[in-house]
């Protein structure tokens, strides 16, 4: 099967890289567990696991047959969790350590059973050690501990394929893993394809007639701006994501700290008329990090909840009254990344939006490389963003709101906030867990910095030639490993 491909991978170590990296770690490496495409958690590396009493101890009992490419058939081993784990705690693998969760220490108990203990209970760990993007996957400890460099030029992951061809800027060839260790539901053994082929076309418009003149048999995710061009020359498949273009009030913006203000702009936001951006492939949520393909989202907080799905002038302009702001207010510039060719007629829109009931503001795309380098999350700058689904339904608190977070963007601070995640992470049962964090939502929704426009669809494409084409609800987690030919190919 060949497959158009945005971009190349930047780097074989699975704990480094960016969007086609994370992609690609799901073709090449493994990890203890992992999700089907309605995120519900499966075996992986690890066949079971149980719990301590009160979740803080966590012992997985690995497959017996999974086996590292390039290792002389090495199987996996409770040593190599280990390895990873004091790996990615290291300073060789910065901001690794946030992927494995609340991690005290790691145990092995026998040749297959390796035992965490955990700083806190996290009845979710399973979950976590699954999450999309993460960098938490299981390589081999004699690597790990002599020359981790090695990990950048060859495949040593576990995964259904083994990487056999990379030029770097041009194609890679992918051929299945005949050791892998995992089958369907039905038995059969995964992965389907025998080889895969990706071929690197950064033009978003050659990639499309790649598909269409059958070049190609597929296309890794279809941009939301290709669809009107492909959707009826070839197979379109697309699942509510859990995708997101908030606009971040960084509070080291002094307007952005008044409550009224946050409110306000609430209130001005006309969301449906940012659906016409997505021709109707996308959806709404409420302002929170939250969205509704997230175990924890909170259903009885409705997308239009207090502020309205469309704008509501009158309560915008009294809100601005009470912040100070009755003549209107002019804010610092606005700005985005042109890494997704949608958000530029979103910051439109918003610009806009803001306009008619008097916030002003200039707008400035940056290059998506210099705005991630020197605007993202940092301070004196507020931006349009975007989130991919992540398994976990704390992970964006943890990482993105949260005053603790390791991207704290926002740089929010909110004790009620703070206190609902805090009993939300040590929780000992989901019940109590999914309180809490629904606790989280309605705070942010009323009174966060997090402003959240719409939920666009994820979309892939492919031709006849293609079957099984089936997609997960998130742009960083890949599915072609699951596709087969069709039967007539």
């Amino acid at each position: 099967m060949e497959v158009a491909i945005a971009q190349g991978l930047a780097s074989m170590s699975p704990y480094k890289g960016i969007q086609i990296d994370y992609l690609l770690k799901e073709t090449l490496y493994d990890r203890l567990t992992r999700t089907d495409f309605d995120f519900n958690i499966k075996p992986n590396l690890a066949e079971d696991w149980e719990s301590n009493d009160d979740s803080s101890v966590w012992t997985f009992y690995l497959q017996e047959d999974a086996t590292f490419a390039n290792m002389d058939g090495r199987k996996v081993r409770a040593e190599d969790v280990k390895a990873t784990v004091e790996y990615m705690q290291t300073d060789e693998c910065p901001s690794c350590s946030r992927d494995l969760g609340p991690v005290d220490s790691v145990e092995v108990v026998g040749e297959k059973t390796v035992k965490f203990h955990l700083t806190r209970p996290d009845v979710e760990y399973p979950r976590r050690c699954a999450e999309t993007g993460s960098t938490f996957c299981i390589a081999p400890k004699p690597i790990l501990e002599d020359n981790p460099s090695e990990l950048e030029e060859t495949d040593y992951g576990s995964g259904p394929f083994v990487l056999t061809k990379w030029q770097k800027d041009n194609k890679m060839v992918f051929e299945a893993n005949d050791d892998y260790h995992l089958t369907d539901e039905d038995g059969n053994q995964l992965p389907y394809l025998d080889k895969m082929t990706g071929l690197i076309q950064t033009d978003e418009t050659a990639r499309n007639n790649m598909l269409i003149d059958g070049s190609v048999d597929c296309v890794n995710r279809l941009p939301q701006s290709s669809y009107s061009q492909v959707k009826n020359r070839a197979n379109i498949a697309k699942k509510q994501s859990g995708d997101q273009y908030p606009i971040i009030l960084n509070q080291t913006i002094d307007e952005f700290q008044s409550l009224e203000l946050r409110q306000a702009m609430k209130y001005a936001l006309d969301r449906e008329e940012m659906l016409s951006v997505f021709g109707g492939n996308a959806s709404l949520s409420h302002h929170s990090e939250y969205t509704p393909v997230h175990k924890y989202y909170a259903d009885d907080i409705d997308a239009g909840d207090t502020f309205g799905t469309t704008a509501k002038p009158e309560e915008a302009e009294q809100k601005l009254e009470e912040a100070g702001y009755g003549g209107g207010l002019e804010l610092p510039t606005l700005y985005y990344g042109d890494g997704f060719a949608e958000r530029a007629d979103l910051v439109q829109l918003f610009q806009q939006q803001m306009k008619n009931v008097g916030i002003e503001f200039e707008i400035q795309v940056l290059e998506e490389s210099t705005w991630l380098s020197d605007y993202w999350a940092e301070d004196g700058y507020w931006y349009m963003t975007d989130w991919s689904t992540r398994v976990n339904g704390d992970t964006l608190s943890r990482i993105t709101v949260s005053s603790e977070g390791a991207w704290n963007e926002p740089r929010w601070q909110n004790d009620q906030y703070e206190k609902a995640l805090e009993n939300a992470l040590s929780a000992t049962s989901e019940e109590e867990r999914r309180e809490h964090l629904e606790e989280c939502q309605r705070i942010m929704h009323i009174e966060g910095p997090w402003l959240t426009t719409v939920i666009p669809d994820v979309i892939g494409a492919y031709n006849n030639s293609v079957a099984e084409y089936n997609i997960y609800p998130t742009l960083n987690k890949d599915h072609l490993q699951h596709c087969r030919l069709a039967a007539n190919q």
